[in-house]
């Protein structure tokens, strides 16, 4: 199952109850059972999804073209970290786990799903669960970002 089968099954399964992830720009802080499907989603992204985010690059710079301030703006540093890692590694240009890069995919192409469980067509509220899912993926990916950006971004 690829991710956008996936993503509908967390939004029809888990997400239909009222969430209390939140975002605080420095991480984000998420309740118990939606990691527990967050994890699930990121052991079952698949190359197919690496491509489909990769493929999305101008959609995902678009996005990120207006959050470059305010309350969005760690969040946005964050997607475009991500999205450097991914390409780099794509590109045979740096090395990690699979793990990593699967975390890291699944929190990409979770940004770029308009239809999550705040739908992202609600100004400002609908990038809440998207920063909620980035700032996850990131404290748990968090020794392989510093490993990155101390061999590919000096």
């Amino acid at each position: 199952m690829g991710f956008t089968e996936y993503s509908r099954k967390i939004i029809t399964k888990t997400f239909r109850t009222q969430t209390n992830c939140q975002y605080n720009g420095k991480g984000g802080a998420m309740r118990e059972d939606y990691k527990d499907v967050v994890y699930e989603g990121i052991a079952k992204t698949t190359k197919k999804d690496g491509q489909y985010v990769i493929d999305h690059e101008y959609v995902i710079n678009t996005r990120l073209a207006n959050l470059q301030s305010g309350k969005f703006q760690e969040f946005a540093k964050n997607v475009t970290l991500l999205f450097k890692m991914l390409k780099d590694w794509w590109a045979e240009k740096y090395e990690c786990p699979w793990s990593t890069i699967a975390a890291i995919i699944f929190a990409l192409a979770y940004f770029l799903n308009p239809f999550d469980l705040i739908p992202d067509a609600i100004p400002v509220l609908g990038l809440v669960d998207d920063a909620a899912v980035v700032a996850f993926v990131v404290g748990i990916v968090q020794k392989d970002i510093e490993t990155y950006k101390n061999k590919m971004l000096q």
